[in-house]
C-alpha cells in the first residue's frame, strides 16, 4: 500500500511537470556575477556591437564598480578623453560622464592611488586616449549599447 501511494505521488508530480528532485538553475544574480567576474578577469568578449563608456561618478566607494585614481600621464594605466556627447563615447578611453546612474555602463569612485584599481590621466585629444599597458579591467568600462 505504501509503494502504491509513493507511485501515485510520483505520477502526479510528473503530470504537474515536477520530478521530486530539486532542479538547480542559476539565479539571475549568479549569472551577472559570473559575467562580471569573466569581464574583469579576461576582458570583454567582442560582440560586434559598438562599445560605449558612459561613466557615473559616485560618492560612495561601496557603490562603485571601479576605484579610480587620477595620476600623471607617465603613471596612468588608461589615458581618458572626455567625450562631448554620448555618441562620441566609444571604447574604454572615450568617457561620457553622465549624471544618471541608470544610464551608466560603469560607476567610478575617485580615490587615492593606493586604493585605486585603475589609474587614469585625462587627455585633451581623442587620438591620445587609450590603454598604456595591459590591464585586467580592459573592456570592462564600456559595454554594447547606443
Amino acid at each position: 500500500m505504501q509503494n502504491s501511494k509513493a507511485f501515485l505521488h510520483v505520477e502526479a508530480m510528473a503530470r504537474a511537470g515536477t520530478s521530486g528532485e530539486k532542479k538547480v538553475s542559476p539565479q539571475p544574480f549568479t549569472l551577472v556575477f559570473k559575467q562580471l567576474n569573466r569581464c574583469i578577469v579576461a576582458g570583454t568578449i567582442a560582440t560586434g556591437v559598438r562599445k560605449v563608456a558612459r561613466i557615473y561618478q559616485t560618492n560612495n566607494m561601496g557603490e562603485a564598480d571601479v576605484r579610480v585614481a587620477i595620476v600623471q600621464r607617465g603613471n596612468a594605466d588608461l589615458l581618458v578623453h572626455r567625450a562631448a556627447s554620448r555618441g562620441l563615447a566609444t571604447g574604454d578611453a572615450q568617457w561620457f560622464i553622465t549624471r544618471e546612474r541608470q544610464d551608466a555602463t560603469a560607476s567610478v569612485y575617485f580615490t587615492s592611488q593606493g586604493f585605486a584599481q585603475l589609474t587614469i590621466c585625462f587627455v585633451d585629444q581623442a587620438g591620445e586616449a587609450g590603454w598604456t599597458r595591459p590591464h585586467r579591467l580592459k573592456g570592462c568600462l564600456s559595454h554594447g549599447g547606443s
